[in-house]
């Protein structure tokens, strides 16, 4: 259950947002610095990624710029950026494109990362824009541009390989939660148990930095200074035990819990799965992803028994 949780982490952070990575069409791992990005390079999707050899530019500084861009009417915005992303930028400039819904001044606006300067590219999707569209029943869209540090081939490889490569990453393969990438902060996050979980010589080994990683700790990253020690954050459950299994513990109606994994505690401090009884009120953390059951289903990372 852990591991195949850890895994859908990755497709739900990756498949499911609105702005994540998942949502639009990958580009060719195979990156090259001055290689023009067409049709067949950005659906290429290698079945094992390679290690990413994307070198970010030491001098970076962030750009922005906001344009507007002459769309034809049957035609949204969004297939206007997807087309002049593979056919005028190279897989080294193009960082993805989302839609921002959490902006207020640019609510519903295309915003489209890039790499290289945003007044050229700029220029470059006006003159584009302007071909393709022939100067046919057209209306006038905004599009935000702006610059990142990190090209799409290069966070989704490295993800990829993080992924199918997390028991060389870790130094416990069960500290590892997920991995996954979101396309407006331009940053790897890999969710984990505890930051010692991780293998940091590892990591480095593999990319040369991690300064594009976000590590992010679980509950069991930040304890109380108590005789028996529990997670500083408010529990994700709170009620009865309803039910025993051999692995699990049904809390309530709302979760299924696996302990196998689990530090489990009351106020005389560690115990077992098989101390819990029917009906002992206990205090769950559990974070997401959780199986779509009722009710549902996720990996227990600690259980505190209240005593009555």
């Amino acid at each position: 259950m852990k591991r195949s949780l850890a895994i859908i982490v990755v497709f739900l952070l990756a498949a499911c947002s609105q702005n994540d990575a998942s949502n639009e069409e990958p580009a060719s791992l195979a990156a090259s610095t001055n290689t023009t990005a067409n049709s067949a390079d950005i659906n290429n999707e290698p079945s094992t990624p390679a290690l990413p050899i994307y070198k970010p530019d030491p001098d970076f500084t962030p750009q922005s710029i906001s344009l507007e861009v002459p769309v034809k009417n049957t035609d949204p915005t969004i297939e206007l950026i997807r087309q002049f992303s593979k056919e005028r930028l190279s897989l080294d400039e193009y960082g993805l494109f989302y839609f921002d819904y959490e902006s207020d001044d640019r609510y519903d606006q295309t915003v489209l990362l890039v790499t290289s300067d945003v007044n050229e590219v700029a220029d470059s999707l006006t003159d584009f824009a302007k071909e393709i569209t022939e100067g046919e029943g057209i209306f006038m869209q905004t599009v935000q541009i702006e610059r990142v540090e990190y090209p799409y081939h290069y966070l989704n490889s490295a993800y990829e390989y993080i992924v199918n490569n997390y028991e060389e990453l870790f130094t416990d393969v069960e500290g590892f939660r997920g991995s996954g990438f979101m396309a407006q902060d331009n940053r790897v996050h890999v969710s984990v148990r505890t930051l010692e979980d991780v293998d940091m010589e590892a990591f480095n080994a593999a990319f040369g930095h991690t300064d594009f990683i976000d590590f992010e700790e679980s509950a069991l990253g930040s304890m109380t200074d108590d005789d028996v020690p529990i997670p500083t954050s408010e529990p994700d459950f709170i009620g009865t035990i309803k039910s025993i299994y051999d692995e699990g513990i049904l809390v309530g109606s709302d979760i299924f819990a696996d302990t196998p994994d689990a530090t489990i505690v009351d106020s005389t401090g560690e115990i077992t799965h098989s101390d819990l009884k029917l009906g002992d009120t206990v205090h769950v953390w559990a974070p997401p992803p959780y199986l779509e059951s009722y009710p549902m289903q996720g990996d227990a990372l600690f259980v505190q028994r209240i005593d009555n």
